[in-house]
């Protein structure tokens, strides 16, 4: 019976300790409502990207040739073929022209890097070599394993292909 009831007053003694005089479980600090600050949403290194994170070879046309040129476009995040796409609609440069019409949109088929186009307008061969090239330089930079770096544009009504085209008879050397 006196071993029960020293052994109660030690567990109540415990107790006290533990709750009543102010020792506390690590890292629970109960005197503040935060127990330590937070960064602020930009503060992070990890958490955010500069807004050209992403420098990304689109190919264009200068006014004055026919032939192409890599220029690179900065993406504030990863971007995806849909914005590859956006990005070739225009440009900003008075001296290059982009054949890539409007209205264009690809859709992917089921084989990998292969897009149906469809467009209102004529799909030329600058737009496909526009398209092609840029296409290749994304695969290139971000390669899908297993898969070539070159894209294949299928032109509705049998206006023809691309081929596989990675774009290299083209340019000799192109820029990822």
């Amino acid at each position: 019976m006196k071993r029960l009831a020293i052994a109660a007053v030690l567990a109540t003694g415990l107790g006290l300790v533990a709750t009543g005089c102010g020792v506390q479980p690590t890292g629970v600090n109960v005197a503040q409502t935060a127990p330590f600050s937070a960064p602020g949403s930009g503060s992070s290194p990890s958490s955010s990207q500069s807004p050209a994170a992403y420098q990304m070879t689109l190919y264009y046309i200068p006014v004055t040739s026919g032939y192409l040129i890599p220029e690179i476009h900065p993406f504030a995040t990863k971007p995806g073929i849909n914005d590859l796409l956006q990005a070739l609609k225009t440009t900003d440069d008075e001296q290059m022209v982009t054949w890539v019409p409007q209205d264009l949109k690809l859709i992917p088929t089921s084989n990998a890097h292969q897009y149906y186009a469809s467009t209102t307008e004529k799909l030329n061969s600058q737009a496909l070599d526009q398209l092609a090239c840029t296409f290749s330089a994304y695969w290139r930079r971000f390669p899908d394993p297993g898969k070539q770096p070159s894209a294949w544009i299928i032109v509705p009504g049998g206006g023809g292909t691309n081929g596989w085209d990675d774009c290299s008879g083209l340019l000799g050397q192109t820029p990822g």
